[in-house]
């Protein structure tokens, strides 16, 4: 059995099979990035050759017109293939995303774990004076109420620069 056609993901990944295929007339059709050099090749599809999921989309696509071409799969309906079929995952990489994480949620408390310590504990009491500032630390954070939002003094200069303090920049 002789091939009739070869699709290759990246021309210079895949030189020397296109190469080949121009000894013996063999038809190419190739993904192409705008860098790769299109001798040897009859039909060139533009796309990302770079990212494994662009070219895993670029498979879908393909088979996607090719069933429609064939009238085994309709326009007028979705195709329910999805395109994670046609990204290569390595098998390190499933493992490590069925496995639980390291990262999980930790306990909100700033004790070790199995200390009888907690949060209230780790929290200044009032009139400590232990970091030497005037703010006396709760346990639902500092009582001091400074406001972090500048007073809007309701006047917008609109001048164009002109006057006011919009020149000063």
């Amino acid at each position: 059995m002789e091939p009739r056609l070869l699709i290759t993901s990246d021309p210079r990944n895949d030189h020397q099979p296109i190469i080949e295929a121009t000894y013996v007339n063999i038809p190419v059709i190739s993904f192409v990035n705008t860098h790769d050099s299109l001798r040897g090749i009859d039909v060139a599809i533009p796309c990302n050759t770079a990212s494994k999921d662009s070219v895993g989309y670029m498979y879908w696509l393909l088979a996607r017109e090719v069933l429609r071409m064939r009238d085994l799969v309709s326009r007028e309906q979705e195709w329910n293939v999805l395109v994670d079929m046609f990204v290569f995952r390595e098998p390190d990489e499933t493992e490590k995303q069925a496995q639980p994480s390291d990262f999980a949620e930790k306990p909100s408390s700033y004790a070790a774990w199995g200390s009888t310590q907690t949060e209230s504990d780790a929290v200044p009491e009032e009139g400590a004076g232990e970091w030497g500032g005037e703010q006396q630390w709760t346990e639902g954070g500092a009582t001091d109420n400074t406001e972090w939002v500048a007073e809007d003094s309701g006047q917008w200069d609109t001048t164009g620069g002109e006057g006011g303090d919009a020149g000063n920049w």
